[in-house]
């Protein structure tokens, strides 16, 4: 389970990232300052630090993907092709 902090800080992430008005730094300042969060967080977010504060909420454990693999083209092509000769003829004729 996510911890209360990295919960926190990826909410104040995801609010500075929607809100217009908090673009001007003041205000920005001033949301991260009122989120209940670690004082070296704060200064990470701040100062704008993607890295350090991706190592910091070790957020690449939490990041989960899979790979789903699509039909080819041509294994598409070859299921519309007709199977019997009968087919084949209509097909063509």
């Amino acid at each position: 389970m996510i911890e209360q902090q990295t919960s926190n800080t990826i909410a104040l992430l995801s609010q500075l990232a929607s809100e217009a008005s908090l673009q001007e730094d003041f205000l920005k300042e001033s949301a991260i300052a009122q989120t209940n969060i670690d004082e070296a967080l704060k200064a990470l977010i701040n100062n704008e630090d993607v890295l350090a504060l991706s190592k910091a909420l070790k957020v690449d454990t939490l990041i989960k993907c899979e790979i789903v693999r699509s039909p080819d083209e041509d294994d598409d092509e070859e299921q519309e092709q007709p199977d019997s000769t009968e087919e084949k003829n209509l097909a063509t004729g």
